[in-house]
């Protein structure tokens, strides 16, 4: 047997390494073989996977629909202003009858803008950004806002005396000192907010007001009602908080979700469903009331309970104040009752 020598047993491993060498470069340049592959001290680094997203500059399509529909609204007032301290109006128009608006400035894609929707007694604000692009020469910007049409005019108010029969609004009166119902001295009435709308799928949206402090900029829908009346201080409410008074007065309520009062119906009539509840359009509740300091019938003891739903206001500031905005609105939204002695 021939014998092998150890320095032809290294020229033969060396040869070996260095046509492995080779080949694996030749690879690598080819392809075959990544070249984050290749060790140079440090971890390689894949190369991203992600789509290349260009910042363009040009004209913004917008289209504008409804929440709850889903078609287009039909012409709505579009304003739109520069996301800065100022709020510098950046353009204007009105969409066509499909909800489609374009803009008459071009959009850099990452700036900021706000745009504020409004048709009848629906308004609206968003802040957005505008879209990085796929390509480096789009003719268009494309931004999608979700707005609605529901009047606010079809919320209402209704409620039951606490035997169960129905208040018909001003005018109706509760005996607290009779003996008409168990725990008369103790009544509890039962409230129902409700969407009055003729179609389903009908609700609206609360927002975010730039134009107003960021402590009072929340648009919200509040329900309140005020104790008011010669024996206003005797009539205790006892499930509601206290959110302000006056001298005349005492005023007692809390926020609403709008979702509690969105109408949404499947093809079948079966409700679709916000966060596990129908979205039957009724918000129910009870206002518990301890009307014991009042004295026997026909001493004259009366407080009236006037009830409000208030739309696009803000719950701290009328807490603060006991007013709303002036643009705030109401439509059909007030309901009265009295207790009396």
């Amino acid at each position: 047997m021939t014998k092998i020598g150890y320095n032809q047993v290294l020229a033969t491993v060396a040869v070996v390494l260095l046509s492995s060498f080779i080949i694996m470069m030749l690879m690598i340049g080819t392809g075959v073989i990544p070249n984050y592959f290749i060790m140079t001290g440090t971890t390689g680094t894949p190369p991203s996977t992600e789509p290349t997203k260009y910042t363009v500059t040009c004209l913004t399509k917008f289209t504008i629909k409804d929440e709850f529909v889903g078609a287009g609204v039909n012409a709505p007032t579009i304003t739109i202003y520069e996301a800065t301290a100022n709020l510098v109006t950046f353009d204007s128009g009105t969409a066509d009858a499909n909800g489609l608006f374009t803009s008459t400035r071009t959009m850099k894609s990452g700036d900021y803008y706000w745009i504020k929707l409004a048709k009848t007694s629906a308004t609206y604000f968003e802040k957005f950004q505008v879209p990085y692009e796929d390509v480096d020469n789009p003719t268009y910007h494309y931004v999608t806002t979700m707005f609605y049409t529901f009047p606010l005019s079809s919320l209402a108010i209704s409620g039951l005396f606490p035997n169960g029969t129905s208040m018909t609004g001003p005018g109706d009166h509760f005996n607290a000192t009779g003996t008409t119902c168990t725990n008369y001295t103790m009544p509890s009435f039962s409230i129902q907010v409700f969407n009055n709308y003729t179609t389903s799928d009908s609700g609206y949206k609360e927002y975010i007001d730039p134009f107003k402090t960021a402590t009072y900029g929340n648009r919200e829908t509040i329900f309140y009602f005020a104790v008011t009346g010669a024996s206003y201080t005797k009539l205790m409410v006892q499930n509601m908080d206290l959110i302000y008074k006056t001298g005349s007065a005492n005023y007692y309520g809390f926020k609403i979700d709008p979702w509690k009062l969105v109408l949404d119906k499947k093809p079948t009539g079966e409700y679709n469903q916000h966060n596990g509840e129908d979205l039957d359009g009724m918000y129910s509740f009870k206002i518990n009331f301890d009307a014991t300091g009042f004295t026997a019938m026909g001493a004259g003891e009366c407080a009236y309970v006037n009830c409000t739903l208030m739309c696009y206001t803000n719950f701290k500031r009328f807490c603060d104040y006991g007013t709303n905005f002036d643009d705030a609105i109401t439509g059909n939204n007030e309901f009265n009752f009295a207790i009396w002695g």
